[in-house]
């Protein structure tokens, strides 16, 4: 029988780019407005669900990493390492997908991060922003020091990424692109 190892790595290349394309989609919905003119987006559920496999997966890590280091191998060091990188992807896509929200109007935006911390922002205090080069999270810093993280994915951020490009003098479309970009 011929060995299949390049069936998972394969499904995730070809898969990847098809959900996150399909949840890019999502970007381009009109955000709600509430009865004071401010419109929240969110992140869509699927950011949970992801989160809840990571975790999984970090378990099998943890248990495949505890079974090879009672053997005395020293691969348990990898695969424990491995369990913590996938914990971490974990806590931060749950606690994204429950909490991150950006709200946002004519003067000024609100971040809510993932541990439910609200920072509000006025647009022209936003000085530089920066695409994180592993979260793909847009780094907006102010004029303050504070650094607000806004996920790329949320759902109604077209309008968000327009308003940001008519309030400041930020590079938003270069961006954009670069933190929707799979590469």
């Amino acid at each position: 029988m011929a060995n299949a190892s390049w069936i998972i790595p394969a499904a995730v290349a070809i898969f990847t780019p098809i959900v996150m394309s399909a949840i890019g989609k999502r970007a381009s919905i009109a955000a709600p407005t509430d009865p004071s003119g401010l419109r929240t987006l969110r992140l869509p559920r699927v950011f949970g669900a992801l989160g809840r496999v990571s975790f999984g997966i970090a378990l099998l890590f943890l248990f495949g990493g505890l079974r090879v280091a009672l053997n005395g191998e020293l691969i348990s060091l990898f695969l424990l390492l491995c369990a913590a990188g996938f914990g971490a992807m974990a806590v931060s896509l749950v606690g994204n997908g429950r909490n991150h929200t950006v709200s946002f109007d004519q003067d000024h935006m609100v971040v809510t991060d993932y541990r439910k911390r609200s920072q509000p922002c006025a647009w022209g205090d936003i000085v530089s922003g920066r695409v994180h080069p592993l979260s793909k999270m847009i780094v907006l810093r102010t004029s303050d020091g504070r650094r607000l993280r806004i996920n790329p994915y949320l759902i109604g951020s077209d309008d968000l990424f327009r308003m940001m490009a008519e309030r400041t003098a930020l590079p938003v479309a270069d961006l954009v692109a670069k933190a929707r970009s799979t590469g």
